[in-house]
């Protein structure tokens, strides 16, 4: 196989062009998004986090039609990856990370395994860099969720990431949260000091 991080730049430029003219070609996406997988499954962080935040926002909603499933997979990788190297960047990459990742969590058609793969991505590089903006824009999809499957896989991922959301604790109002997202909640408020 070709360096998969060569194609997809080529697949990048592509699909760059086309939106240029407000389209898009459905075999380029599905190349994406197969490339993408490539370096998820790699374990390259730097490359996976490179070339998805590449990804115009213009285009979530064809990947999440075309290839949900592989999609997940990338953006769970992205998400970890961010956990392990958004401490590397400059703080407004948060928002940048924030911008993109809050469009896809608002996508007509993301999974909620999309979405709490949207929303850790996000915590954690507001966190880890300290943005206030990007923190905020956690919290909101946070509170957003209401429906059962999605405040499911995003308590499974809370979780594990309990110092990130008491990090942001006094930014969520727990009159708005899912309900089973609610004990959580009471953890991360202990674990910050806030009562």
């Amino acid at each position: 196989m070709a360096n998969p991080a060569l194609t997809l730049e080529s697949l990048l430029v592509q699909a760059d062009e086309l939106l240029k003219n407000s389209r898009y070609d459905q075999a380029n996406i599905t190349s994406i998004v197969n490339m993408l997988m490539v370096l998820a499954q790699r374990a390259d962080e730097a490359n996976t986090i490179s070339y998805l935040d590449r990804v115009s926002p213009q285009l979530y909603a064809a990947m999440i039609a075309n290839c949900p499933e592989k999609l997940e997979m990338v953006l769970q990788a992205y998400a970890e990856a961010q956990a392990s190297l958004a401490g590397n960047f400059h703080f407004t990459y948060a928002e940048e990370v924030s911008r993109k990742m809050g469009q896809l969590f608002w996508t007509s058609g993301a999974t909620p395994l999309m979405k709490a793969a949207a929303i850790q991505a996000t915590l954690v590089a507001a966190v880890n860099l300290n943005r206030f903006a990007a923190m905020d824009s956690a919290a909101e999809m946070i509170m957003a969720v209401q429906d059962d499957p999605t405040a499911f896989q995003m308590g499974n991922m809370l979780a594990t990431r309990m110092s990130d959301l008491a990090a942001i604790v006094s930014r969520i109002d727990a009159r708005r949260l899912h309900g089973s997202i609610r004990v959580l909640y009471q953890e991360a408020l202990v674990m910050s000091g806030a009562r």
